[in-house]
């Protein structure tokens, strides 16, 4: 795949991610973190922040990376490249 073709999620709209969040993110605490980072655009230290204070929940910086990426391999599992343009898919 060429760099024009690579699949960036910077790319979609705020509701295609949350759209994709809500499908496909299935635990509570994962979909928030992704939202907050991919329609926010938070910094992980913001997050961990914030999950604590909103939650009293406490989550790692590596912990917090690791849910990123797992939630971001399950979504962009979801989205293509198609006649030039990004296209989320059922």
């Amino acid at each position: 795949m060429s760099d024009k073709t690579k699949l960036d999620i910077d790319e979609l709209s705020s509701s295609d991610i949350i759209h994709l969040a809500e499908e496909y993110i299935h635990h509570d605490r994962n979909r928030r973190i992704f939202i907050k980072r991919y329609t926010r655009g938070m910094t992980i230290q913001k997050i961990v922040d914030s999950e604590f204070e909103e939650e009293k929940e406490i989550i790692s910086i590596d912990q917090t990376k690791r849910v990123l990426k797992k939630s971001l391999e399950a979504v962009m599992k979801h989205v293509m490249f198609e006649n030039g343009k990004l296209r989320v898919t059922i």
